[in-house]
């Protein structure tokens, strides 16, 4: 293969390639309107927790993650025995925990513990408390808080 026409295709590739990564977009998004007393908790972006913690999981949930307001009495649960889907490095970090927690704390709900939200995550014994292992997608923040590890009594 001639010089130029084997530089010609490798340009087109790697163009194609950068192409496709600018395209992709990842989708996180919440319903949640947080208390007004929770503006401590917003990223530099002025995005609530619930937001930034549904664009967090929407990295290793195929692009797409929705946080809904939670009904009295309920709060957020970590991922599901039943379902090893829900079991991914994203929603095992100290970070999605944290995020998570205040997202029920600003709507005024409970909150479970991290050794209860972080049960079934087992199969990630590379998660460490106060790291995100996964991609930050571009249109979010993570608030320097978030990266605080579970306090001692074992909640954010």
């Amino acid at each position: 293969m001639p010089r130029n026409l084997r530089s010609s295709i490798f340009s087109i590739i790697l163009l194609c390639l950068l192409g496709a990564e600018k395209t992709f977009a990842w989708s996180g998004s919440s319903n949640v309107t947080c208390h007004p007393s929770y503006s401590w908790a917003s990223n530099s972006k002025g995005q609530n927790p619930c937001v930034v913690a549904a664009s967090l999981q929407s990295v290793c949930n195929d692009g797409v993650f929705t946080v809904n307001s939670l009904p009295e009495g309920y709060h957020y649960i970590g991922p599901r025995q039943d379902d090893p889907s829900t079991q991914n490095v994203c929603i095992c970090s100290t970070p999605v925990y944290e995020l998570m927690s205040a997202c029920a704390d600003c709507q005024n709900r409970t909150y479970i513990s991290w050794s209860a939200w972080s049960l079934y995550c087992t199969n990630f014994p590379s998660v460490q408390e106060g790291i995100y292992n996964a991609s930050i997608p571009r249109e979010t923040a993570i608030p320097q808080w978030a990266f605080e590890k579970p306090s001692q009594n074992d909640d954010m």
